[in-house]
């Protein structure tokens, strides 16, 4: 795989050349990435920039030329149909098993600004990827960029504009009501995220943490609960029980399915219910009311009745 191939795995970086303002002009070489979400900057957001090709320029009229690209050593050994997030691993297995040498990537965190900039950064592809993200946010897709920007005459900065992923949180709380229902019984419940393969965190009442992906269950008992963290604002889920509906209970989900919202945590309740005696007080009052307007529909008629055959002479 060379590296126009590469371009075939991953698109480069479609965000970039856009315009800064004045206190984000760092110099005449360099990388800078902005990372915000609208107008709000996301900070403390680590990116990392793994090197995978060489490129050589010449300079033409006071003009850089891209004259030739390659891939570097343990990076040119990665079949050219892999792809995609498979691509991505082969990568970190090339960085990790010590295929590539060391010195060829390197770490960076966006500033109080949302502003990552270094002047550090040598002449090649790299592929970037947001491995440490900031809080309230999902990391974004990782992209390939070429350094430095040859599109720009006399300018050697890259600029670069992820897009931040806000999240949500999602808190699902366990209920078991009624005269048998077993509140020392645990319960398995199971959240699904729709087309999110990503990794959450998630925090238990009883303060266990851990990792959470979509399909994962959760063992509950009364009144605990889990929050699930990290999850991308817009992202449907569904819950559901393993025992809803069986050995008499009777199992209601609040808010058992929805919409992830930015920054906000949505709060879901599953309700398990058994021998619960029902309020049957409207439908005995309404017995009663029937009862009695039936008697007073009977009198009447009776009454009426009398006074006919009273008038026909029969008195």
């Amino acid at each position: 795989m060379n590296c126009l191939n590469i371009l075939t795995v991953f698109a480069l970086c479609a965000v970039c050349n856009g315009t800064v303002s004045a206190e984000a002009d760092r110099g005449d070489d360099g990388l800078l990435l902005v990372y915000k979400d609208d107008d709000i900057p996301v900070v403390n957001a680590e990116f990392t920039f793994f090197k995978v090709g060489e490129i050589s320029l010449r300079t033409e009229n006071g003009k850089a030329e891209n004259v030739r690209s390659s891939l570097i050593t343990g990076i040119s050994s990665i079949p050219e149909e892999i792809s995609g997030t498979q691509y991505i691993d082969a990568v970190h297995e090339a960085y990790e098993s010590g295929s590539v040498q060391s010195g060829f990537s390197f770490t960076a965190e966006t500033d109080e600004s949302g502003i990552l900039f270094t002047d550090k950064i040598e002449n090649g592809i790299y592929l970037v990827e947001e491995t440490v993200p900031a809080e309230g946010y999902a990391e974004t897709s990782p992209f390939l960029i070429q350094y430095p920007d040859i599109s720009e005459k006399g300018s050697r900065v890259l600029s670069v504009f992820p897009k931040a992923v806000p999240c949500g949180e999602l808190k699902i709380t366990k209920r078991v009501t009624g005269d048998t229902g077993e509140k020392n019984r645990t319960f398995h419940i199971t959240v699904e995220l729709d087309d999110y393969e990503g990794e959450c965190g998630y925090t238990q009442n009883s303060g266990d943490t851990g990792i959470f992906r979509s399909g994962d269950r959760f063992s509950l008992k009364a009144e605990d609960s889990v929050v699930i963290t990290g999850i991308p604002a817009g992202t449907e889920y569904y819950i559901s029980e393993e025992e809803a509906d069986s050995e008499g209970y009777r199992t209601t989900f609040t808010a058992g399915n929805g919409r992830i919202a930015a920054h906000c945590l949505t709060e879901a309740i599953v309700t398990n219910d058994r021998g619960s005696i029902p309020d049957t007080s409207d439908e005995i009052e309404t017995a009663v009311y029937r009862i009695l307007f039936a008697g007073s529909a009977i009198c009447t008629a009776g009454t009426a009745a009398m006074l006919i055959f009273k008038r026909s002479g029969h008195a």
